[in-house]
C-alpha cells in the first residue's frame, strides 16, 4: 500500500547505531530524532547541513526523502512534489526512486491528473522491469489507460500482470478487470469468456469467483440469455449470500422473475425486490427496488 498523504508511509530509512557513520551518521540520527519528535524545520536543517558537509554522502537519497516528507507535514506540499520529482531522477539507482516515482503515479492518479500518472507508470516500467514491485506498475498503468478509455493498451497491461503477477489473488484481480474491460465495452460474450477462465483457473480465490459468477450473470442478461442469467444469479447468491454485490442479484431476479406470468411469479419477484431493499439498503439496488415496487 502507497500513502498519498504520506510520501514515506512504509518506507524504512536506514538508522545508524549510536557511535557508527562518524560525523554523517550523527547528522542522520539527529535529523530522524528531530523528524519523530515532530520538529520538522530543525530536520530539514539537519538534512541540508548534512547535505552541505558532505555532498557525496551515502545518506543523501533517503535524507532527501525525509526533508521531502517534513515539507509535506508543514504544508509546504508544492515544493516537496517539485523536488521528489527531481529526486526521482537524480537518485535512479536508489530504492528511493522507487518508492518516490510510485508516490507520485498514484498521487496523479488519485488528483484525476492521468496523463501524468502514465508517464511516471511508464517510467517506473521502463526503468525497474525486474523490480518485485513490477506488477504494481503495470497494473497502475492498466487502471489509468482505462481511465482514458484506452482499453486495449489496458487489456496488455492487465494480461501481463495475469501472467506474472507477484501472487494468485494478484493474477486473479487482473483477470477479472480485463472482464470488466469488455464489460465497459459490452462486448459480452468476450468478457463471459474471461470470467469462465477467472473460474477455471483461480478456483481459490473467493472474491475472483464471486466477480466471475455476478458478472456471468449480468453479462447474460444483456445477450438476453436470461434463463442462463437468472441461474447464475441464484448460484451467487447461494455461494456467497453475505458478498456486497448481492444487491444486485436480488434486483436482476426481481425483474427476471417478474417478467414471467401468473400471480406466484409476481409475488417472488416482490420478494426479490424486498431483499434488495432489506439486506442492501443504501445500495443502488434498494433505490431502484423501491421504485419498481411502487
Amino acid at each position: 500500500h502507497v500513502s498519498t498523504s504520506n510520501v514515506d508511509a512504509s518506507f524504512n530509512y536506514f538508522r545508524p547505531k549510536p557511535g557508527t557513520g562518524g560525523p554523517e551518521g550523527d547528522y542522520v540520527r539527529l535529523a530522524l530524532e528531530l523528524f519523530d519528535k515532530g520538529k520538522l524545520g530543525l530536520a530539514i536543517k539537519t538534512v541540508e547541513m548534512l547535505i552541505a558537509d558532505f555532498p557525496r554522502t551515502n545518506y543523501k537519497a533517503e535524507m532527501s526523502l525525509l526533508k521531502a516528507a517534513a515539507q509535506i507535514k508543514l504544508g509546504l506540499e508544492d515544493v516537496a512534489i517539485r523536488n521528489l520529482s527531481g529526486m526521482m531522477v537524480e537518485f535512479k539507482e536508489s530504492p528511493v526512486a522507487i518508492h518516490i516515482a510510485t508516490y507520485l503515479a498514484i498521487r496523479s492518479f488519485d488528483n484525476e491528473s492521468y496523463l501524468q500518472s502514465l508517464e511516471t507508470f511508464l517510467w517506473l516500467i521502463a526503468n525497474y522491469p525486474e523490480d518485485r514491485k513490477a506488477w504494481l506498475f503495470h497494473i497502475g498503468a492498466a487502471e489509468v489507460l482505462f481511465k482514458l478509455k484506452e482499453t486495449d493498451r489496458a487489456a496488455a497491461e492487465y494480461q501481463w500482470v495475469v501472467e506474472n503477477g507477484a501472487t494468485p489473488g494478484i493474477q486473479a484481480e487482473a483477470t477479472s478487470r480485463i472482464g470488466n474491460l469488455f464489460m465497459e465495452r459490452r462486448q459480452y460474450d468476450r468478457a463471459i469468456s474471461v470470467y469462465n477462465q477467472l473460474a477455471e483457473h483461480f478456483k481459490t480465490q473467493v472474491d475472483g469467483q464471486a466477480t466471475a459468477l455476478i458478472n456471468r450473470g449480468e453479462a447474460n442478461f444483456w445477450l438476453k440469455k436470461f434463463q442462463v442469467s437468472a441461474a447464475e444469479f441464484r448460484d451467487f447468491l447461494k455461494r456467497f449470500p453475505n458478498h456486497q454485490a448481492g444487491w444486485r442479484a436480488y434486483y436482476r431476479l426481481g425483474e427476471l422473475v417478474g417478467t414471467q406470468e401468473g400471480a406466484e411469479a409476481k409475488d417472488e419477484s416482490r420478494q426479490y425486490f424486498q431483499k434488495a431493499i432489506n439486506r442492501f439498503p443504501f445500495s443502488p439496488g434498494a433505490t431502484l427496488a423501491r421504485v419498481r415496487l411502487a
